[in-house]
Order: structure tokens, then sequence, then C-alpha cells
């Protein structure tokens, strides 16, 4: 990272996987174009799980091309008057993999029940044994780690 005084510390960007919903998944195909797609996530042991159909462009590229990188903004306000963004945001990069064990989809769909639907965990276990079948689930396995706070951010945080 150039601005590396910009740089947030190693246990904010892991709070901030915690904690946000949604990020953008960078993947690139054998012929180097890129292609990215919003999804929700979970962070769980270090690792960064989605859950997609088990067919489509995704899962073409990645069977092409593992690595990946998944970008989460955490805060982004405008400030038109100083021509500025506050901002921050953590990008994880490394390589990713579909999980085949059904008790380890299990186990990360359930996650996926706890974060976006906890009032409904009996209801979502219902939900699982439905799609289990239909469901692929993502692994990105983190190799690289950053996180990045605008200097208005750090600003405002001060003050």
């Amino acid at each position: 990272m150039r601005r590396f005084k910009q740089a947030l510390p190693s246990s904010e960007n892991i709070t901030i996987l915690k904690q946000k919903t949604h990020g953008i998944l960078a993947l690139c195909d054998e012929k180097s174009f890129p292609y990215t797609v919003p999804l929700n996530y979970v962070y769980l042991n270090d690792k960064i799980y989605f859950h997609c159909a088990t067919v489509g462009r995704k899962l073409d590229i990645i069977h092409q091309n593992n690595k990946a990188s998944f970008c989460v903004i955490d805060q982004d306000a405008v400030i038109p008057e100083k021509f500025t963004t506050a901002y921050s945001s953590v990008i994880a990069s490394g390589t990713i993999k579909a999980i085949t064990d059904e008790k380890d989809k299990q186990i990360i769909l359930e996650e996926f029940i706890r974060k976006f639907s906890a009032d409904y965990f009996t209801e979502g276990l219902e939900e699982i044994k439905i799609y289990m079948n239909r469901t692929c689930i993502l692994e990105l396995t983190i190799e690289e780690l950053t996180g990045k706070e605008g200097l208005e951010l750090q600003k405002l945080k001060t003050k």
C-alpha cells in the first residue's frame, strides 16, 4: 500500500469483515478479462464464504483461475465542499475454491442464517435441507488482507 499511514490495523480489518454483509468479488478469466460480482458473505475461521448456484460464470472463471479479490466498503461519506470522501475499506486477496463436503457446507450455511436471518434459524435449517444440493459454497482463503482509511475519516475520528 502506497499510503501506509492510511492502513488500517489487522484487527480493524477483521472487525469490518465480521460486521459488514456485502462486498464485491473480483475474478479474472484465462484471457485476463475481469469479472466482478456483488455478494453477501460470512467470515469464519479466517476465511470468507459465499453461496451461489452450482453453475454459472463465477464457477466457470474459478475453474480457469482460482485467484480472487474481495472488497468490502465499511464507510463512504462524500464531502462535497472538500471534493473528497471519508471512507474505509478492506480488500482480501487469495485463492478461491468450491467446498464439496456436506458437513462443511451445512456449517457454513448455518452461519449465513445466524448472520442474516437469526430470528428464523429453525426455518433456515429447513431451507438448507431443500436447497443443499442446488447450492455451491465458495471459500476464499485469504493470503493478503489490507484495509485503508481516507484522511478525511481519520480527521473526523480525532475530533
